[in-house]
């Protein structure tokens, strides 16, 4: 019972970041302008882009109940993935880019 009520804590206090990092992603591209600008519509009162969280809300519980959760954990582990892909590769073009930027 401990090492599951361990498993739980631990699985809940990442909870926030998976929620807010992917809405985050959209709500910045969108303000690049790569997707549509509704991406990036912020919330009046909280701040938040909400129109992004909506999206992604509403993928994930159509994932959850399309699929099995060994296809939904797989999805999940490849877009973590591909997000530090892309940000790796927009490091790169980032120094390219600005040789004298210090970090």
């Amino acid at each position: 019972m401990l090492c599951l009520g361990i498993a739980f804590g631990r699985d809940f206090s990442t909870l926030n970041s998976c929620i807010a990092a992917p809405s985050r992603y959209l709500y910045g591209m969108a303000k690049d302008g790569v997707i549509p600008s509704s991406f990036a519509k912020i919330h009046l009162k909280y701040k938040t882009p909400y129109f992004s969280i909506i999206f992604l809300g509403i993928i994930t519980i159509t994932l959850i109940y399309i699929g099995d959760i060994l296809y939904v954990a797989s999805l999940s582990l490849f877009a973590n993935l591909f997000y530090y892909i892309i940000g790796f590769f927009a490091f790169i073009e980032l120094i390219k880019k600005y040789p004298d930027l210090k970090r």
